[in-house]
């Protein structure tokens, strides 16, 4: 019977069932998750973590994260989250979501959750840097943690990380940083190249950035900036047609990109 208890409370449900089943069996961690997790709902956190106790499911080692976190220990409520599987995953889904509707914010919190729960994980780092990059516009500190992610193995896994690396950087302003790390980690792709062809655009070399630039427009023919970049280095070369022809392409794919709306405005036919 007394194993059955907590059966019992979850069958009948309501208070008074969880509440007999735990005077029947004090230990019985599913009745007591279940009514801390009630306190905590009424704002009574301390009730919550006594019901609660020490816990041994994974519903109550989120709760008890959950607590610990309102009560403002973080690290008490990491130390919780690690208890529990997969919550890593949880919170990148939460931070995907959040980026969905435009809270970056609990979205950088989420993000970042997720690293210190799992701070070995070199897909988890990378999933915040790559956060940083896009949706929280901030290249420099996506250098950093990508920079991280690599360190502890993305590499392997992934070697695309490296041309993400090198975009960050690129974002960042340390192009030579990003071009060396391209020629170190030699990735075929249409981003590497477009990298690669700001590198030979900013020393003067305006053939190989063409090259380069007509190379990632074949290999991605659907991203706007490829082809405003191209058009910008064929204006480079004198070449106005190509370089309209260019922007144009840049304008069909994307309507409303105001770049390459502007470039055409600067060369009119």
């Amino acid at each position: 019977m007394v194993r059955n208890a907590s059966a019992v409370a979850v069958f009948h449900g309501g208070r008074g069932w969880f509440e007999q089943a735990v005077q029947i069996d004090p230990s019985d961690q599913r009745s007591r998750t279940w009514l801390a997790r009630q306190a905590a709902e009424h704002g009574d956190i301390q009730a919550a973590a006594a019901l609660l106790g020490s816990p041994e499911t994974t519903d109550g080692w989120l709760l008890a994260a959950r607590l610990a976190w309102e009560q403002g220990d973080e690290n008490a409520a990491i130390a919780a989250w690690r208890q529990a599987p997969n919550v890593a995953y949880r919170f990148l889904r939460e931070g995907e979501a959040a980026v969905a509707r435009g809270d970056v914010s609990a979205a950088r919190q989420a993000y970042t959750l997720a690293t210190l729960v799992r701070p070995a994980s070199s897909w988890t780092t990378r999933q915040l840097g790559l956060f940083l990059l896009g949706p929280a516009g901030d290249p420099a500190e996506a250098a950093a943690v990508l920079a991280r992610a690599i360190e502890q193995g993305e590499g392997d896994n992934d070697p695309y990380v490296y041309v993400e690396y090198a975009h960050a950087l690129q974002q960042s302003g340390r192009l030579a940083e990003a071009v060396s790390t391209l020629v170190q980690h030699p990735l075929d792709t249409a981003l590497a190249n477009a990298i690669r062809a700001e590198g030979a655009r900013a020393t003067g070399d305006l053939q190989e950035a063409a090259r380069l630039l007509e190379r990632a427009t074949r290999q991605d023919p659907s991203d706007p900036w490829f082809w405003l970049a191209l058009g910008h280095v064929y204006a480079g070369q004198g070449r106005s047609d190509d370089a309209r022809a260019a922007w144009q392409q840049a304008v069909r794919i994307a309507p409303t990109f105001q770049p390459a709306r502007d470039a055409l405005g600067l060369f009119p036919q």
